[in-house]
């Protein structure tokens, strides 16, 4: 009886001083910062980490976290940026993480408006909400093992011009992207499933989609009105199921391949566009034939000319999205008009 006794005291012991320790923390003082980890769990030892105090009234280069760090005479491993963890820190240009961090915070950089280089850990597989709103960065890569693209997470980062998504990315949350207006391009993984509302929001020069899952992702409001001449390039034996499927089928759906569609040898000026009733096409050579066709590429008119210039009446075709090609005695491009 009185070994069970001792026993259950220790059980008791132990689980007091376990939940004494969660929640404890250290705070690592630097020159023109202070970083706070915080005891996240025992078994395996692991803690997160936050700026706390930034002293410095003037940009400071970096700002580092470490690998481990000892609490209560105890070695913990960074395993986590808490939420809103580097929130609001105007004056750091560089966060550098070490690879044994696997988790960001909602808001774990939120408006960290020097930052231009955040490299996210291959260690990470989970990015929180609204991780990155506002921050200034360039080019980002997100690693393999992180399956969701959280919502906002990149919403107000005007200057991000490229990025890299794995294949192991499924969804792409609300608003991810919105406002990040010097995106001009995108590709998305194979794996991808899923994206939803207003993913791509105000990216007022995104251009080209290229989408490499076969099966169209879901999703109804992901790419704004404002982008109607968007471009849309697929995997060859997914085009059909592309053009058949909403909102994929309101844009250019063509294979991969073919995305310099409209670099063309032939000069070929074509207004107004969008069209209503009659539309114009110039070239820098006369013109042997115009054809128009829908998405679907069906032939919807077929017209011959001799001259460099010619107006087509398109006043019975139906709203949409349609393709001139034109041809000369040498070569031949195809453009894109919109009939409204």
């Amino acid at each position: 009886m009185k070994k069970i006794i001792l026993l259950l005291a220790l059980v008791i012991s132990v689980i007091g001083l376990n939940a004494q320790t969660i929640g404890s923390y250290v705070v690592a003082n630097h020159a023109h910062y202070d970083l706070q980890y915080t005891v996240t769990k025992l078994s395996p030892a692991e803690c997160s980490v936050k700026c706390i105090n930034l002293t410095s009234e003037s940009a400071i280069d970096v700002i580092s976290v470490a690998e481990k760090m000892t609490i209560e005479g105890v070695v913990f491993t960074v395993t986590s940026v808490a939420a809103s963890g580097f929130e609001y820190i105007y004056s750091a240009r560089k966060i550098e993480l070490p690879n044994t961090i696997t988790t960001f915070g909602d808001r774990a950089f939120y408006y960290c408006k020097l930052a231009t280089e955040i490299t996210i850990p291959e260690s990470v597989v989970s990015l929180g909400d609204k991780t990155f709103y506002g921050c200034p960065l360039t080019e980002v890569i997100i690693p393999n093992g992180v399956t969701k693209i959280g919502n906002s997470l990149f919403e107000l980062c005007t200057e991000l011009t490229h990025i890299e998504i794995p294949n192991t990315v499924e969804s792409i949350g609300i608003m991810a992207f919105k406002s990040c207006k010097s995106l001009t391009e995108i590709e998305l993984p194979e794996s991808i499933k899923t994206i939803n509302d207003y993913a791509f929001s105000d990216c007022s020069n995104l251009s080209l989609i290229k989408c490499l899952a076969t099966t169209p992702p879901a999703g109804s409001r992901f790419i704004p009105k404002s982008l109607e001449n968007i471009i849309i390039r697929v995997p060859a034996e997914a085009v059909e199921l592309y053009q058949s499927t909403e909102p994929w089928s309101n844009y250019d759906i063509r294979a991969i391949g073919t995305e310099n569609i409209e670099e063309e040898s032939i000069t070929l000026g074509m207004y107004p566009n969008p069209a209503k009733d009659n539309i114009t096409i110039e070239a820098n050579d006369d013109i042997n034939t115009i054809s128009i066709y829908d998405v679907y590429g069906r032939l919807q008119m077929t017209t011959t000319s001799h001259q460099n210039e010619t107006t087509i009446d398109i006043s019975n075709l139906n709203n949409g999205i349609y393709f001139v090609k034109v041809t000369t005695r040498n070569n031949e491009t195809t453009k894109r008009f919109i009939k409204k």
